[in-house]
């Protein structure tokens, strides 16, 4: 029985490190086409797809009498699910790719900046207002994403793709103190 449970943990424990997913933190440092590892779907229309978000973990209790806040913002690119089509490896749909990452993290920036002006009374409050925050920021960042994509026709448009990256790095840089 002992080697049996014994077994049974050690399967679990694997089953759930295999499932554990990479990712990369964004930073300055650009994505290179190594990054994207996923099989491309050969279904689709698009030559690359880049699948990134941000994430945010929060706590709070009571110190010496006072509400204490805690939280951590971070916004990640997933290089299992994200894949570029054999041959098709530019540095223009690279750089289209990136700005989707860039976009990710500007709304972590966000995130950042909202949840450092914010100070809940208590745990309720911040459960309900935290839910409601995280599904605007998140909703306002896929229909971002959509527009960029609609508007560069996938990075095809070229001027259009300049104007963007000149967009979001106007951004990035306005909310640079929210940055990690």
């Amino acid at each position: 029985m002992r080697k049996t449970l014994f077994l049974f943990s050690f399967l679990l424990l694997s089953l759930l490190q295999s499932q554990a997913q990479e990712k990369l933190e964004w930073t300055e440092e650009k994505l290179t086409w190594k990054d994207f590892e996923a099989k491309p779907n050969g279904q689709s229309r698009f030559l690359a797809n880049t699948n990134s978000g941000f994430s945010y973990t929060w706590g709070f209790g009571v110190q010496n009498g006072k509400p204490n806040f805690t939280y951590e913002v971070h916004s990640y690119f997933y290089p299992q699910q994200s894949w570029v089509k054999k041959g098709k490896e530019t540095p223009t749909l690279l750089a289209h790719e990136q700005l989707h990452f860039d976009i990710s993290e500007l709304y972590a920036r966000k995130m950042r900046k909202w949840l450092s002006n914010y100070s809940p009374k208590s745990l309720n409050e911040a459960k309900a207002k935290l839910q409601k925050l995280h599904k605007q920021v998140e909703s306002e960042r896929i229909k971002m994403q959509n527009a960029y994509d609609k508007e560069t026709n996938h990075g095809m448009i070229s001027e259009e793709q300049k104007r963007w990256q000149l967009k979001v790095n106007e951004a990035l840089d306005i909310l640079n103190q929210f940055s990690l």
